[in-house]
């Protein structure tokens, strides 16, 4: 009433207000693999505003299908937030989400959302390949067909041991399981990959997917020396059948396919297709000798896989026949006489041709010599 006013106020007291901090928490995401457990503790700045001496209570968790399960409601006060364990059955991520209610003291922040994304595991079937040596192979397994396969899953292996393989080498972190591998001999051989799966989460020593086998099988490509070399007489039969001792790689039962070479004044030059040698008959009417060269692409049997090698080369070296003119000379009685055809005949150049013959009764029993 009347007390008031600068000089007839009541004394100044004093009022002190405590005001306790009050959580501000964002929605908070995280990730986990399936069929473990998750422990969440929200930090100011990376989720919010998180004063210290904040406690959680959350409720039921919601499951947005059936593929997902786990999880509990807590009613009791918690320094962090946790769950689990949450499960997966499906070949895609999954959410959990459970609404939260954060309270410093007796001062209770806004509630906000913890979602859980429930990574899928790889869990794929034992695969097998089969490819020619040399040649790569590349292995991609298919959800539902080879198991639980989620997208851009990843692999992991280590390099197959096998004596007659070359070329293994281990893969990480790859979309496919893939290589390029070698078989040194003439028969398949086999190569086993160890592969671990993972995607996401569920990776690492103790999340990735169970380990599964990739089996290669490894087919011969016929690898044959080059070149192989031939000498017939003109108008003769060659026959080149590559074998694995003498050769190199050559599986039973290759086949060999050629085109027919050009070479000029030879006659009986043909090409083939899976042939079972390479062969032919040739013939030249020239003084010199004369070369053939086939270009050789081998293939290896069809219970092998057909495997094509590299062309090789069969070098067949035709040398002429010798075709000599009827000769006569005349002499006096005890004169040697020599005769070296040359004009009118067949004669290979500078070969040191050699003569043999038999005596032919003259027209006179006196004639000796």
């Amino acid at each position: 009433g009347a007390c008031s006013g600068l000089t007839q106020s009541g004394d100044v007291f004093s009022v002190t207000v405590f005001v306790n901090p009050a959580p501000a928490i964002n929605t908070i995401n995280r990730t986990i693999c399936t069929g473990t457990s998750f422990v969440v503790t929200p930090t100011t700045g990376t989720d919010g505003f998180v004063p210290d001496g904040t406690t959680y209570t959350w409720g039921a968790p919601v499951h947005l299908t059936s593929s997902v399960s786990g999880g509990v409601a807590n009613a009791v006060s918690s320094t962090n937030i946790y769950g689990g364990p949450l499960t997966n059955t499906s070949s895609v991520p999954l959410k959990v989400s459970s609404p939260v209610y954060a309270v410093q003291g007796s001062c209770g922040g806004a509630p906000f959302t913890l979602v859980i994304t429930v990574d899928p595991k790889p869990q794929v079937s034992a695969m097998s390949e089969t490819v020619c040596s040399g040649v790569g192979f590349v292995v991609s397994p298919v959800d539902g067909r080879n198991g639980l396969v989620p997208s851009n899953t990843r692999y992991a292996w280590n390099a197959p041991t096998d004596l007659n393989i070359g070329n293994g080498a281990p893969g990480s972190n790859q979309l496919t399981i893939n290589g390029t591998l070698t078989n040194s001999v003439n028969v398949q051989r086999t190569a086993t990959y160890l592969v671990t799966p993972s995607y996401g989460a569920c990776s690492g020593l103790t999340q990735s997917g169970n380990q599964f086998t990739v089996t290669v099988y490894v087919n011969p490509t016929p690898s044959i020396t080059s070149p192989i070399n031939r000498v017939i007489c003109s108008g003769s039969t060659f026959e080149v059948s590559p074998t694995n001792v003498t050769s190199g790689i050559v599986p039973d039962n290759t086949t060999y396919s050629w085109s027919a070479p050009f070479v000029a004044n030879l006659t009986g030059l043909l090409g083939a297709t899976n042939a079972v040698s390479i062969s032919g008959t040739l013939s030249h009417n020239t003084p010199a000798p004369i070369l053939a060269a086939y270009n050789v692409v081998p293939r290896g049997p069809s219970n092998l896989g057909s495997c094509v090698g590299s062309t090789f080369v069969v070098n067949v070296t035709v040398n002429p026949i010798p075709v000599v003119n009827a000769l006569s000379t005349t002499v006096c009685s005890g004169v040697t006489f020599a005769m070296t055809p040359v004009t009118g005949s067949v004669v290979p150049a500078a070969t040191n041709m050699r003569y043999d013959w038999t005596y032919i009764a003259s027209s006179s029993t006196s004639m000796t010599g």
